[in-house]
């Protein structure tokens, strides 16, 4: 029980660093997204002169779901450090984030850097928070 409470904190730090990390970049870089150039019909509930048709870069859907899953894997590790089931927690870890970043660039929100670089940035946290703590 004292170590739930333990890993809720972190996993709240977790998140608050990629939400802060992921809002400073979209405000700061202001990049616009796939949708405003590509002609296809505008995704339902855009706008091309939308406030939010500019915060493509980086994707926050592929940079939390990667920090969640990262995070996940690694205080899984960390817990249990003979489990035969690591390599299904990191392998996981890799994959789902992979899908998510996927399926946002399909759905025309986002680039391939955008979603690499959300990829990237939620996994070197959700990595790195936990092992500080360790």
């Amino acid at each position: 029980a004292e170590e739930a409470g333990t890993v809720g904190l972190m996993w709240a730090e977790t998140f608050l660093i990629t939400g802060a990390l992921t809002n400073l970049v979209k405000k700061s870089v202001k990049r616009n997204r796939p949708f405003v150039f590509n002609g296809e019909p505008l995704p339902s509930g855009y706008d091309k002169f939308d406030k939010q048709a500019r915060f493509s870069f980086f994707s926050g859907h592929t940079s939390m779901s990667s920090a969640s899953a990262f995070f996940t894997a690694q205080v899984f590790a960390h817990n249990n450090p003979n489990s035969g089931m690591r390599p299904v927690f990191w392998t996981t870890a890799g994959v789902l984030p992979a899908l998510t970043g996927l399926l946002r660039q399909r759905a025309g929100k986002h680039f391939w850097t955008d979603v690499i670089t959300g990829y990237v940035v939620g996994a070197a946290v959700g990595i790195l928070v936990p092992k500080l703590h360790k």
